[in-house]
């Protein structure tokens, strides 16, 4: 879920870009070489860096996605790092605690503005699902890697130096081991939880969560009551009437019909005709026999 528009895309990473390179050149003209000190002068130096190019990329390149962009790794961690910078700044002013560069409008340019375009270009520009699961350990790394640096390399400065400890809790000299390892702790737990989240609502976005997360189905069971038995009605029954009337044959079945009476009338009148002979000679014989008297 983004917007997909290179040509959109490409002019708000280019306008990140030039914004966190104008808040380096601020950094480098109010410190000078020292300036190298401070952890917002890596973000934004690394932020102008990956958002120039990738805008250049994003409208050069022909076959590549709107939302696909260079190395996203490299992405949440510059975002992980700008929220991290931001929270640090509104802690130390609520505990009314100052460090260097967090005063004027590149404080402002820097804690605060960089922070909320860099996440609404990730949440409006970029395709999600990229990240991995061990991303937020990555994204870490960064800050660890300033703090050991910081405690290493504070020797060399001299104790009047506001650069030699620019975040007062590094300063184990006078607060403590115990105390700087518990803002390592909560700094470290803090990055990881705030990474997770953002790794979640990435696969969220995505669509693949559905993929691991199971919903139960729910079955609704929906009882009513038993209407009453409806009375259906008889259907009736017409009687129709029907009157069939003999058919009348055809001229050629009356023919053959005469002809077959008539040639049963002939042959009954032969029968007729020749039982009569034969009676008829019979009474003959009678006669003559009766009449006279054979001689021997």
């Amino acid at each position: 879920m983004y917007i997909q528009n290179k040509p959109a895309s490409a002019l708000y990473k280019m306008f990140i870009g030039v914004l966190a390179m104008v808040g380096f050149w601020l950094l480098i003209n109010e410190f000078g070489l020292s300036s190298w000190r401070l952890f917002s002068t890596y973000v934004t130096l690394v932020a102008a860096v990956y958002f120039l190019l990738s805008a250049v990329i994003i409208a050069l390149s022909k076959k590549r996605d709107a939302g696909q962009i260079p190395c996203p790794m490299l992405e949440g961690m510059l975002i992980v790092c700008f929220s991290l910078l931001c929270a640090i700044t509104v802690v130390c002013h609520l505990g009314k605690v100052t460090f260097p560069g967090a005063s004027g409008w590149n404080a402002s340019l820097i804690y605060f503005v960089l922070p909320f375009l860099a996440l609404s270009d990730w949440v409006l520009f970029t395709k999600k699902g990229w990240w991995h699961i061990g991303y937020p350990f990555y994204w870490l790394a960064p800050a660890l890697s300033y703090a050991a640096l910081i405690i290493l390399t504070a020797p060399n400065f001299s104790v009047e130096d506001p650069l030699r400890y620019p975040i007062s809790f590094l300063n184990f000299y006078d607060n403590g081991l115990v105390e700087m390892m518990e803002w390592f702790c909560l700094i470290a737990v803090l990055v990881l939880v705030y990474g997770y989240v953002l790794l979640l609502i990435d696969y969220a976005a995505s669509g693949k969560i559905s993929k691991y997360i199971v919903l139960p189905r729910i079955k609704t069971i929906v009882l009513e009551e038993d209407p009453e038995p409806e009375v259906k009605a008889e259907p009736k029954i017409e009687r129709i009437e029907v009157k069939l009337e003999p058919m009348e044959q055809p001229a050629a079945k009356k023919t053959s019909n005469k002809r077959n009476a008539s040639a049963k009338a002939n042959s009954g009148s032969r029968v007729n005709k020749s039982k009569r002979k034969n009676t008829d000679g019979v009474k003959s014989k009678k006669k003559k026999n009766n009449g006279y008297v054979k001689q021997p």
